[in-house]
Order: structure tokens, then C-alpha cells, then sequence
């Protein structure tokens, strides 16, 4: 039997303990200001586009780090300028190699082989300035016909042998050494990589020799290479196996060639034409040297654009997938498979909201759960910013004014420092008008392959490129990850998740996207996890830095 005194001993201990956990509680509440952005006042800086490094050449032209020979304005030329802000090297082009009439000895040039090599005078130039110590880079190679023609021309590029004019690819070999992340090997071996194969290009069949190092090459199914490989060739490897021919005679895609007093780099294939090959630069450029020394970005951002949803739109297609309205499929389902993503990827997330997006009904936004999301994004150390994505056809500024009343009553106190632009186009509209508003970055899908990576939309206000949807992961899109992560330490996952709400086929369905989007992450994205993971406030403060960013090296010993 339980004496009065020990009845009252446990009955006080079980009252502290029910007022230490209710205190708790209401301290917690009180002293985390869920309503408020700390990513904004943790991310001050003055740095705008006026700081930003010009590759632009002051003094003599000679004086530049990098020429470029080719078409100005081209796709290859505009690569090659982002390349050269990234890694603040200054920049000087040339339309012609006959253009060039001063080069210094160990001069970088990077040229689009296939628009300035043509002629035999260029041949000579060329050879000239191998001769002299240039280290040279074939963004693009020669048509294969100027190379057919030139045994000088071949001879400088390392290439041994021309097996075909055109050969279809059954993927890519990475090797390891030349950008993070290690080797892979691109092909299908299962129905899952058939799903990813997009490396299965058209490419001259380049095979290189003595003094060339390759870095990526081309595999062949045995078909292709029995039916293609000239049989004076193979005669000239009998006494190996036929293993070890196929592989030293693989189609050379990526490659350098070492002379006595320079380094020839090739790139054959359209690589260069994307801003995503900036990394086969940083690479190329840091097997001329002992060492290498470059600053980069370090922020890994996963956004979630369009999630949460506070009004109940689509409500007939949204009963029959899940029985539940729009908002409460985010709140219910979407929401917890986010946080579990992110306690297992250790990202940080960004969620760029529209409080509608359907702005010729009647249907308004309901913000009684603002606070809720707000509290958990907290919890989670991640952001809110705001979508300008609607099905209204309004500009940026238009869905900007009808918006404003709805954060107004449910989110005053809270600083919306980032923006998501679905499209490109809204970029100059978008600027225009979040002049003057808190918006310090925008998150932009931009389907032109050549716009920088990261840069300045506005005076004050920094543009961060979408570089992966997350649920879709091609073998290009892998080398693609791989070159910018080597080039700039950054990644910009972008999850579309209006197609939630307004579902175009059977894969929108957030169950499938899931199960694509996780292993994805989980995966592809492991070999970076060194990288800082960000919220998009606080990758602006790094591309702020970094772009303004200048540096010196010095090597002793």
C-alpha cells in the first residue's frame, strides 16, 4: 500500500515534470521567431554587380590569360567567357589565327577548331605556335575532312589513325583523374540505365598514339566495332587479345597530346557548347600545371518550387489520386517525404511558394497554415521564398501586386529574400519589378544551354541557374554534374511540383516522382557531399563573394 507521504512525493514529481515539458515547449515557441527569416539577417553583404570581376583585358591584348579563336558570339565563345569570370582569368578575342599576331610563349588558347581550322596556313600557325610552348585547346575539333587531309594536322593533335568518318557510340568511359567524382562508365546495362542512355552520340573515330593521355573515350558494342575497325588496323594489334584491342582502340572523345614545349587538349565533341562543360576547362587547364589553384562556389541548393499549396485547386483530380485536397496532399504527404529526404541527403531546403496559381476563379488562398510551414522550414534550417509560376498568364509584376496582400496578412514579419522563375524570359520583367522588394536572388529554369551558371539578373540581385529536376538523371546529365561540380562546387536541384497539383500523365503523381527522385539524390549527388548544402539565401551570399572574388597565387619550393 502507497503511504500518503510517497502518494504526494510522486504526484509533485509528476506535476514538475508536466510543467518543465509545457515550459519547454513555450520557450521553444517563444525564442525560435518562426516567423522570421534568419537566412536574411545572416546573409548582409553591400557586394552587387558593380564588384563583380571583369574578364575584360586592361593594357596591351597580350596581356591576357586566355585568347579564344572563334566566332564572336557563338555559343563556344560565350562558354568560354563564363569560364573565364569563374575562374577570374582574363580574356581576349580573335575572330582568325592569323588574328593573333602576338603570342607569348605558354599561352593559353582555346579555339573552335571547326569554324578557324580550315586552310594549311592555319596548320602553320598552329604548328607555329606548338613550337613556341602554347598549350592549345580544341573546344571543337576540325571538320574530320581538314584532318583527312593533313598528316601535320594529325600528327599535332595525337591522332594516330582515322578508323571512321562517323561512328555510332554505345556510351562513354569516364576516367578517373580528371573530374570530381571519380570514374564511371557510361552504358546500359540494365533497363534502368537504358531509360538514362543519352551519350550513344555520332562521332569521328579518333584514335590517338604514343604521347596522348585520354580522359574520356567512346565504347562500341562488338557489332559496331567488328563491322567498322579497317582490318589493316587490327593486323596491326594480332598478337593481343581481342579485348584489349577493342579497348585501345576506342574512339578517343576527350583527350591531351604532350609535345616537347606544350600540351594540345581536344574536346571531340559538342560538349563546349554547353555552359555545363566549364568543368573540362577547370580539368584540362589543371593537368598543364604542378598544381592548381582556383576559388569556387561551394552551395548545394535543393529547392522545392511550388510546394506548399494554400489554396485547394484542381480539387476533382486531386479527390481521385489521393482523396485529399491540394493543400492537404502537401501538408500530409509531400511534406513529410521532403523532410526524410533531406535528414538523409543532409540538404538544406528551399521552398518557393505561390499562394495561387490559378488567379481568374474564385477560389483564394487560405494562410491559416503559413504559420505551420513556416515553423517547420525553421526546424528543418530551411527558407521560404516566392514563385512567380501561375496559370493566369500574369507577368512577374502583376502576380507580384495580387500576392502582396496575401503574405501582408499572414506573413509580415517574414523577409522573402528569394524568387523562382519558371521561365527564362521572365527575367527583365522579374528584375524590374523586385527592384524593391527584399528578393536578393532568383532561381531561374532556363532552357538557353549557353546562360551563365551563376550570375547578376539585376544591380543587386544574383541569378542561380536550375542544373537537375531532381527526378529525371541521364547519363549526360551526370557528366554534366560532374564538370560543374569540378568547375564551381555548386548544384542547383529544382523540384517541379506544380505538376502535383495539376498532373499531365501518370508520372506526376508524387508517389512516382519520389521513387525516381531519392535514389537519384542519394546517389548521384554522394560524391559531392563535401560541399556546403545551402538554403538559397545563403548560396547568394557565396556567389556574391565569389563573383567579386580576385586572387594571386605564389609557390615556394
Amino acid at each position: 500500500m502507497v503511504s500518503r507521504r510517497n502518494y504526494l512525493t510522486v504526484a509533485i514529481m509528476m506535476l514538475i515534470l508536466f510543467f518543465m515539458f509545457q515550459f519547454t515547449g513555450v520557450m521553444k515557441n517563444q525564442l525560435n521567431e518562426y516567423g522570421v527569416n534568419e537566412y536574411d539577417q545572416s546573409t548582409y553583404t553591400h557586394l552587387n554587380a558593380e564588384n563583380t570581376f571583369s574578364d575584360t583585358v586592361s593594357g596591351s591584348s597580350a596581356s591576357a590569360d586566355v585568347f579564344y579563336v572563334g566566332a564572336v558570339g557563338g555559343d563556344v565563345a560565350k562558354v568560354v567567357s563564363s569560364w573565364c569570370e569563374y575562374s577570374k582569368r582574363t580574356l581576349q578575342t580573335y575572330q582568325t589565327l592569323s588574328a593573333c599576331e602576338t603570342v607569348p610563349e605558354n599561352q593559353l588558347i582555346i579555339l573552335d577548331g571547326l569554324t578557324t581550322v580550315r586552310t594549311d596556313a592555319d596548320i602553320l600557325i598552329l604548328q607555329e605556335w606548338i613550337d613556341k610552348g602554347v598549350n592549345i585547346i580544341f573546344a571543337r575539333m576540325p571538320d574530320v575532312s581538314v584532318i583527312q587531309k593533313s598528316a601535320q594536322l594529325e600528327q599535332m593533335l595525337g591522332i594516330n589513325r582515322i578508323a571512321s568518318t562517323n561512328v555510332t557510340l554505345n556510351g562513354m568511359h569516364l576516367f578517373s583523374g580528371f573530374f570530381l567524382g571519380g570514374e564511371r562508365i557510361y552504358e546500359a546495362q540494365n533497363k534502368e540505365d537504358e531509360k538514362r542512355q543519352d551519350l550513344d552520340h555520332n562521332i569521328p573515330w579518333y584514335v590517338t598514339g604514343a604521347g596522348t593521355k585520354t580522359y574520356l573515350v567512346g565504347t562500341l558494342t562488338d557489332e559496331v566495332f567488328d563491322q567498322t575497325v579497317p582490318r589493316s588496323l587490327l593486323e596491326e594489334f594480332s598478337n593481343m587479345e581481342k579485348t584489349s584491342v577493342k579497348n585501345n582502340l576506342l574512339p578517343a572523345v576527350i583527350w591531351r597530346y604532350g609535345t616537347t614545349n606544350s600540351k594540345v587538349f581536344c574536346v571531340n565533341d559538342d560538349f563546349l557548347t554547353d555552359v555545363s562543360g566549364i568543368g573540362i576547362l577547370s580539368a584540362m587547364t589543371a593537368q598543364i600545371s604542378d598544381y592548381e589553384i582556383y576559388p569556387v562556389v561551394n552551395a548545394q541548393n535543393l529547392v522545392a518550387a511550388d510546394m506548399p499549396a494554400f489554396s485547394s485547386e484542381n480539387e476533382e483530380k486531386m479527390q481521385e489520386l489521393y482523396a485529399q485536397s491540394a493543400s492537404a496532399v502537401y501538408r500530409e504527404i509531400i511534406w513529410p517525404s521532403l523532410v526524410a529526404l533531406q535528414e538523409t541527403t543532409g540538404a538544406k531546403l528551399t521552398c518557393m511558394v505561390s499562394p495561387q496559381f490559378t488567379y481568374d476563379d474564385e477560389q483564394e488562398p487560405d494562410g491559416s497554415e503559413v504559420a505551420y510551414y513556416l515553423k517547420q522550414l525553421k526546424e528543418q534550417d530551411g527558407e521560404l521564398g516566392w514563385s512567380a509560376t501561375n496559370r493566369s498568364n500574369l507577368s512577374v509584376s502583376e502576380k507580384l501586386t495580387l500576392d502582396k496582400p496575401f503574405w501582408k496578412d499572414y506573413g509580415a514579419d517574414y523577409k522573402i529574400t528569394s524568387a523562382y522563375l519558371r521561365d527564362g524570359s521572365q527575367k527583365a520583367d522579374a528584375v524590374q519589378a523586385l527592384k524593391n522588394e527584399d528578393v536578393r536572388t532568383v532561381v531561374v529554369s532556363d532552357d538557353d544551354s549557353t546562360s551563365p551558371i551563376i550570375s547578376y539578373a539585376g544591380e543587386n540581385i544574383t541569378q542561380q541557374k536550375v542544373t537537375s529536376a531532381g527526378i529525371t538523371h541521364t547519363f549526360s546529365s551526370d557528366l554534366k554534374l560532374r564538370s560543374m561540380e569540378t568547375a564551381l562546387g555548386y548544384s542547383n536541384i529544382t523540384l517541379d511540383l506544380l505538376s502535383v497539383t495539376y498532373p499531365e500523365t501518370e508520372q506526376d503523381s508524387w508517389e512516382k516522382m519520389l521513387r525516381k527522385l531519392s535514389p537519384n539524390l542519394i546517389t548521384f549527388w554522394k560524391p559531392f557531399e563535401a560541399f556546403t548544402h545551402t538554403t538559397l539565401s545563403e548560396s547568394d551570399q557565396r556567389i556574391r563573394r565569389f563573383l567579386a572574388i580576385d586572387y594571386e597565387q605564389e609557390r615556394q619550393n
